[in-house]
């Protein structure tokens, strides 16, 4: 009897090995499906919500998307039936694939059964602002026609982000960026992070929908639009001196205003700082441990765009 069992173990166990190397194998075949040679200038958005954005924006090319067609249980099977009738209703082909599919696809990150391939988005590159006239603006390409704006709210707010590397600090400050209602994200044409399918998911398809630009010379693009009449407010380390503390922010948001979020690393270049019409920080408490003396920068900029925004309304 313990020799029958012992096969019944071991021949259950080959089972599960064969059915796993199945899956691997129909992974393997379709991630090659899925990135295809032929379009170099595509990419891979997962997730719901980057996915559900980038089909209500429709400024990307949609090649086709995969869903995970092996579930668990009915929380996924609820986001699956949505997502396929947003597909269905933006005349987007897709397919099922199995999770290890998907897993393969998009090097394991979490892409709650959903994957959208997509053409690359990058920035367009800007060289100046116009000034605010009859609650309009409009922003002047580095190449063709100028690009009109109407602010989400009475004034325009814009966040300028310099040479933040981090993924998951520029996903974040895009999430809250959208979230309290600023008008575009610019950042320098190099040494920053790209706006990568990774980004687009941990700011929850924020990305898909704001205005994004990049400059190649963030100075003169800054002092551009300090000459158009907009406000240049600059974010500061918690320790350095600033003219006042947060709250109030000061100024209130009485102008069009850029606020400038500095890089991990060094934070605010000192060419900006100089030129700034203003520097904010949020206090810290008094005594605070050596490694926990500042704030991450995502969760920096989302105080700082809640003072500025609110200040002013």
């Amino acid at each position: 009897m313990r020799l029958l069992a012992l096969r019944v173990a071991t021949g259950a166990g080959s089972a599960r090995r064969a059915a796993h190397s199945r899956a691997r194998a129909a992974g393997s075949k379709s991630r090659q499906q899925l990135i295809r040679a032929d379009m170099p200038s595509s990419e891979l958005l997962f997730g719901v919500w980057p996915v559900k954005a980038a089909l209500a924006e429709g400024r990307r090319i949609v090649y086709g998307a995969y869903l995970q067609s092996d579930y668990d249980d009915d929380l996924p099977r609820i986001q699956h039936e949505s997502i396929c009738e947003t597909l269905r209703a933006s005349g987007v082909p897709f397919r099922q694939a199995p999770k290890a599919a998907l897993d393969g696809a998009v090097a394991r990150q979490a892409h709650q059964g959903v994957v959208l391939k997509v053409g690359r988005y990058d920035p367009p590159r800007v060289r100046s602002v116009t000034p605010l006239a009859d609650g309009r603006y409009c922003v002047v390409p580095a190449k063709g026609e100028s690009i009109r704006h109407k602010p989400r709210r009475r004034l325009p707010l814009w966040l300028y982000l310099d040479e933040i590397q981090d993924p998951h600090n520029l996903g974040s400050m895009l999430r809250s960026a959208l979230f309290f209602g600023a008008d575009a994200v610019l950042t320098p044409a190099q040494h920053v992070c790209r706006t990568t399918p990774l980004v687009s998911k941990i700011s929850a398809g924020a990305m898909e929908a704001l205005a994004l630009y990049r400059t190649a010379v963030p100075l003169d693009f800054l002092r551009g639009a300090q000459a158009a009449g907009w406000a240049v407010v600059c974010a500061s380390p918690s320790g350095a001196p600033a003219p006042a503390p947060l709250p109030p922010l000061p100024p209130p948001l009485a102008r069009p205003t850029i606020l400038v979020i500095g890089g991990e690393a060094y934070g605010v270049s000192k060419d900006i700082e100089d030129l700034a019409d203003a520097r904010v920080h949020i206090p810290a408490p008094a005594a605070l441990p050596p490694h926990a003396d500042s704030l991450n920068a995502g969760v920096a900029a989302g105080i700082l765009l809640s003072q500025l925004r609110f200040s002013g309304e």
